[in-house]
């Protein structure tokens, strides 16, 4: 998204087909992510009544918390994978000018402070 958003900005340049390429990496993003959210929505919800019930064993408990723990990995992961995908459709230039947009040149930000900012 942050490809897209800077291109029209008129912040960042990229070509028809990168920007058509750029456009599928999000979608599917978006999608698997909206995917793993929702699961993971059901499981906390999952969770949450277990415990209001009462009804919660240890070990059901450490099993629904591995559960949401990696359903939220996989969140991330398919949030890193789409920078991965995205990046790999970039000329050097133009990702030098989106990490300058994103403030990750010298003394700015780290990726993990950028998590933080979401």
């Amino acid at each position: 998204r942050h490809v897209l958003d800077a291109v029209a900005a008129g912040k960042l340049t990229a070509s028809p087909k990168q920007l058509e390429r750029v456009q599928l990496v999000f979608g599917r993003m978006k999608r698997d992510a909206q995917r793993a959210g929702a699961q993971i929505l059901a499981e906390e919800q999952q969770l949450e009544a277990g415990f209001r019930a009462a009804a919660m064993t240890d070990q059901e408990l450490r099993s629904r918390v591995a559960r949401i723990g990696a359903l939220q990995a996989e969140l991330r992961t398919i949030h890193l994978a789409a920078h991965l995908a995205t990046r790999a459709l970039l000329s050097d230039v133009q990702v030098a000018r989106y990490n300058e947009l994103r403030g990750y040149t010298a003394g700015g930000t780290t990726h993990q402070e950028h998590q933080r900012k979401h």
